[in-house]
């Protein structure tokens, strides 16, 4: 848990957090539903307790791979911040 909360600052732009850390949550949480469901499917089908173990070793098998391109990506670039009476919060300390 603590990794999905401070990874979004640390993968993208600021002002890419928010949409960032959305999608992170959506995926993660979706895949805390659906892949143990497969797996107690997949045992009630075949009633073999080996089979629910298979959509867990795919999945391991994609996030690594993921992670490897992941981790080949140029970091994004940061963008100077906006100054003005727009200027977004909170505001610069600069005076």
């Amino acid at each position: 848990m603590t990794a999905i909360l401070a990874l979004p600052p640390f993968l993208s732009l600021p002002a890419d957090v928010p949409r960032t850390a959305a999608g992170m949550f959506t995926i993660s949480y979706t895949c805390a539903i659906i892949i143990p469901t497969i797996c107690g499917a997949l045992w009630d089908l075949t009633g073999k307790p080996w089979t629910a173990f298979v959509p867990l070793c795919l999945c391991a098998v994609a996030l690594a791979v993921l992670g490897t391109i992941a981790s080949r990506r140029s970091p994004a670039v940061q963008v100077p911040p906006i100054e003005g009476p727009r200027a977004p919060w909170p505001p610069n300390n600069r005076q």
